[in-house]
């Protein structure tokens, strides 16, 4: 026991995690390197990471006859260096009314306390109306880029081989599912219901075009 003990105090630090907590209307897409999370809280090594994050807010309906009116922001990369004790919060402001949120929308400020250094933050702009997009794919090809939020050259090699390794499936031989016409209307409806406003006009607009 008395050797044992010297050892796990030399490598106690080495497990230790930063832990990150979301607060308010903030919605966490994607962590590099990637791995999983909850709704609300991230644990993160010591080192240098890049959040996927964007501002989503709810108004509630006035009546039954009225939808929930939901805003959101573009993704934000916001890199960020943390310490192995950190205890990190993300938080946003709330609004109250649609006007006030979808003003914030467009450029989006995050606070972090409990780190010494404040993140750089930049804007990832969606192209079009994209279905089930892979924010992990997102961030890697941001990092390929020469964005401010970037990922050093080092840590980018590593996020990037850690994601082919988390999305790498072993072939099957089974048949793909096949969707009915009925459950391809009814996911558009379900995902156009879904949509923010503004997501709805770029959805419009493609469809249009593919006419």
């Amino acid at each position: 026991m008395r050797y044992l003990l010297p050892l796990l105090l030399t490598l106690s630090p080495l497990t230790m995690a930063a832990e990150l907590t979301l607060k308010g209307p903030v919605e966490l897409l994607a962590v590099t390197p990637p791995q999983s999370f909850s709704d609300d809280k991230v644990s993160l090594a010591a080192g240098e990471h890049q959040l996927l994050v964007r501002y989503q807010e709810t108004l509630s309906s006035r009546s039954n006859s009225e939808s929930d009116i939901d805003v959101r922001s573009e993704p934000q990369v916001l890199k960020l260096t943390v310490a192995a004790d950190d205890k990190l919060v993300l938080t946003a402001p709330e609004h109250n009314s649609q006007r006030a949120m979808e003003q914030f929308a467009k450029q989006p400020q995050f606070t972090l306390t409990g780190t010494s250094s404040a993140p750089v933050q930049d804007e990832i702009k969606l192209k079009g109306f994209l279905l089930g997009v892979d924010y992990n794919e997102l961030l890697a090809d941001y990092n390929r880029g020469n964005g401010p939020a970037v990922l050093s050259s080092t840590q980018a090699t590593a996020a990037a081989t850690a994601a082919v390794a988390a999305t790498a499936t072993p072939a099957v031989t089974t048949q793909p599912a096949v969707l009915s016409t009925t459950s391809h209307e009814q996911a558009l409806k379900d995902l156009y219901l879904k949509a923010t406003p503004e997501e709805r006009k770029r959805f419009m607009s493609w469809a249009v075009q593919q006419f």
